[in-house]
């Protein structure tokens, strides 16, 4: 018994390291950020600068990482210099279900001219808090701002997107045209480095493909006049009521397009994911003409449930031929996670011989290199989770039967021994009809719901690769 407590004591320590607070610092240069329109984004001895344009015109970033943001935190130390009123916030995407929530609040609420620091957290109840602070982050001995704190609990239905959210940063609608955002950190979740695959392209060099449709009075149609690249790119002249939209295939993980909208009208078409808002695809342009249209970038992550995830650009805000360009859209699916990792018998014969090893792991990574897969308890011969026993599986010590009929099992995998590394939970059942016994009766398992995390984290090197849970 005292040793089974310290076996369960050792695994709860493997299972809590990986759920460390791990961070990483995003490169602060143009580079990391896409645009969805906007004008010069430096660099500057605090770090990147964002510019406002021009009388009531903004800028508007989205970052091109995809983070799990349950359970973390988002770390964000800033500077906005206006001598005006200024809109503009901090959101978390694709989890914006309106403008006005799971985001910072309006920029204007906020102490101009000097540094603060924001931290987002979204709690593992789903519950969210943007706290700003003086001098530091409010978890670091910094001194709340009264009255910036915006809190909530994120929708059920847009819970699903958190393991893939994003970061959108934008300054907008101000009478200061020297109006200015310096970010001089920004720290993340570690688990961005996600590997993404390109799955597909839509050049519109042959036409509109297949799953857009358009919907309204005004009119969606190949254009060689203006465009990104090639000979062709999608127009589309919205009216009020007007709607662009496709189906992007479940296996689609993250996208981007490059968008170069009409400065004719202070309008913006909405661009939303299964019905929820994301962003504006246009900024107010009242009273200025300080920058040229141009093709910009936008990047969006994409936290489907297993299905295809809906695009929409709804032009529903009292439009007139609003002129919206589209062209080089690309969808990327994440490498690693897709990799295939099974468990296997052995290649288990009726005729095996007594102490065949079962359980073991093998795997392909996509790109066709071995994959390393530990699977021993403790690391030990004699921890095997099966042996065999002459015609049928028998369990092994770590998977006792008289007391459990069911065990959810957590591997990690590694690439030639390098990080990061592959995590997968399995559910193995023992049938029931040969539950019980001493722990030595045999034993026929079954794989249940195979739970495919889609996460790549970097682990610490741990003496324990895999556990058994609910012991």
């Amino acid at each position: 018994m005292i040793m089974k407590r310290i076996l369960l004591a050792f695994v709860w320590i493997l299972i809590s390291l990986p759920m460390l607070a791990q961070l990483k610092s995003v490169p602060l240069v143009p580079e990391s950020f896409a645009r969805v329109y906007s004008g010069p984004v430096v660099t500057n001895a605090n770090g990147l600068r964002m510019n406002t344009v021009g009388r009531r015109n903004g800028n508007t970033l989205l970052l091109k990482d995809g983070f799990n943001v349950v359970g973390q935190d988002v770390y964000i130390k800033w500077f906005l210099k206006s001598n005006s009123y200024i809109r503009g916030s901090f959101s978390l995407l694709p989890i914006t279900a309106q403008p006005s929530t799971f985001n910072s609040g309006q920029l204007d609420a906020y102490p101009k001219n000097e540094w603060l620091y924001t931290r987002i957290v979204v709690n593992a109840d789903y519950s969210f808090a943007f706290v700003t602070a003086r001098n530091n982050y409010d978890n670091q001995g910094g001194s709340p701002v009264d009255g910036t704190t915006v809190s909530g609990t994120v929708p059920e239905e847009s819970r699903h997107a958190l393991t893939n959210s994003s970061l959108k940063i934008d300054i907008a609608d101000t009478y200061d045209t020297g109006a200015y955002m310096d970010i001089a950190e920004l720290l993340i979740p570690e688990d961005t480095e996600w590997q993404y695959r390109e799955a597909d392209i839509w050049d519109f060099e042959v036409g509109i493909p297949a799953p857009i449709s358009f919907t309204g009075t005004g009119t969606c149609q190949i254009t060689s006049t203006d465009v990104f690249g090639g000979s062709g790119a999608l127009e589309v002249v919205a009216n009020d009521g007007d709607v662009m939209q496709f189906d992007i295939p479940a296996e689609v993980d993250f996208m981007t397009f490059r968008v170069k909208i009409s400065h004719g009208t202070t309008k913006m078409a909405q661009l939303k994911l299964d019905g929820i808002f994301q962003n504006y695809l246009s900024i107010y342009t009242n009273g200025s003409t300080s920058y040229a249209e141009e093709w910009c970038e936008v990047a969006l992550p994409i936290s489907g449930d297993g299905t295809p995830t809906q695009f929409s650009l709804e032009f529903a805000l009292g439009h007139t031929s609003q002129l919206v360009l589209m062209d080089d859209v690309r969808f990327y699916s994440k490498d690693i996670p897709k990799s295939q990792l099974n468990l296997d018998n052995g290649d288990i014969q009726e005729k095996s011989p007594v102490g065949t090893h079962v359980g073991d792991f093998f795997g392909t990574e996509s790109e066709g290199r071995d994959l390393s897969i530990l699977t021993h308890g403790l690391e030990s011969p004699d921890k095997d989770f099966f042996t065999m026993d002459g015609s049928a599986l028998k369990t092994a010590e770590v998977l006792n039967s008289d007391e459990h009929n069911n065990f959810s099992l957590d591997v990690v995998a590694e690439v030639s021994g390098v990080l990061p590394l592959l995590y997968h939970s399995f559910d193995i059942n023992v049938l029931p009809e040969f539950a019980g016994g001493d722990g030595s009766s045999l034993s026929p398992y079954q794989i249940a719901n195979p739970r495919h995390l889609n996460n790549v984290r970097n682990y610490l090197a741990l003496p324990i690769k895999a556990c058994i849970l609910n012991w």
